[in-house]
């Protein structure tokens, strides 16, 4: 699946986006995240992006240092999950 096979450069582009505090950027990629997590049923995360997006639109940096940590967390669970039942990345962590 291309959610689980790109996440890992979606979740560099994030953390550098926010590390340089390139709100569009950062805006753009979480966006297309919260698309693609709606897609695949994980509306919770969806929902999380979604904050995650009105909060760069906004440049309220305090929410997204507080949101991104447990973000990225679910986030990288979930395709972990993924790939574990699709029977591919054996061993990665």
């Amino acid at each position: 699946s291309d959610y689980v096979d790109k996440y890992r450069d979606t979740q560099k582009e994030l953390e550098e986006c926010w590390e340089r505090k390139e709100y569009k950027g950062f805006e753009i990629r979480i966006h297309a995240l919260k698309s693609a997590s709606g897609t695949i049923g994980a509306k919770e995360l969806s929902k999380k992006a979604l904050e995650l997006e009105k909060a760069a639109e906004q440049q309220e940096e305090n929410l997204i240092q507080e949101a991104m940590p447990q973000f990225m967390i679910r986030y990288v669970e979930l395709c972990q999950a993924i790939k574990a039942a699709l029977g591919t990345g054996r061993g990665e962590k």
